[in-house]
């Protein structure tokens, strides 16, 4: 996948075969855009890697990623979805995140998204507030933002990348 589209959400809705859960105004419990579950036709057992180094809830502790990534540092993204080396590891489906670098080309990036209750709708009827619903979750915003620069400090010998993202989000639980 090209830059732009390295969020691993999207392999779901971009890979056939693939199904999982969307994160959806973060409420999946995935950390802006990091899903560490998915099927491939049925069958679980993805493993997730950022420059072939494995990071997908490496520890077991549940639905929490085992290392949050930046999306500002990913160039790429590769999806191996069958016919696995024996160097895979992944009993499933092996994706692996190609890392931005610099270059002897000065390049910089500039990212960003909000969002907040005014772009939301509810589903709060009649009939629910007749059951004693107040008032239904509600997202009060959400933000992501994020610059990259790289180029060259020496030509064809050293260079350099930097990345820096700021990103949260905010929701209110129903009836509170």
């Amino acid at each position: 996948l090209p830059t732009g589209q390295s969020n691993v959400v999207n392999l779901i809705a971009l890979t056939p075969g693939m199904t999982g859960n969307a994160n959806v105004g973060g409420s999946t419990g995935a950390y802006h855009g990091q899903q560490t579950k998915g099927q491939f036709h049925g069958k679980r057992g993805s493993h997730i890697k950022y420059d072939g180094m494995r990071i997908d809830n490496y520890a077991g502790s549940g639905d929490s990623p085992g290392y949050l990534f930046s999306t500002q540092t990913v160039e790429g993204t590769s999806v191996e979805t069958g016919g696995a080396g024996a160097d895979s590891g992944a009993p499933n489906v092996g994706i692996n995140m190609i890392p931005k670098e610099g270059g002897n080309t000065f390049r910089f990036g500039i990212t960003g998204l909000y969002t907040n209750k005014s772009l939301q709708s509810d589903n709060l009827s009649d009939a629910l507030v007749a059951r004693g619903l107040t008032s239904v979750p509600e997202l009060d915003r959400m933000y992501d933002a994020g610059f990259t620069i790289g180029g060259p400090i020496s030509r064809d010998k050293v260079w350099f990348f930097a990345s820096i993202r700021r990103w949260g989000t905010k929701n209110k639980a129903s009836g509170l």
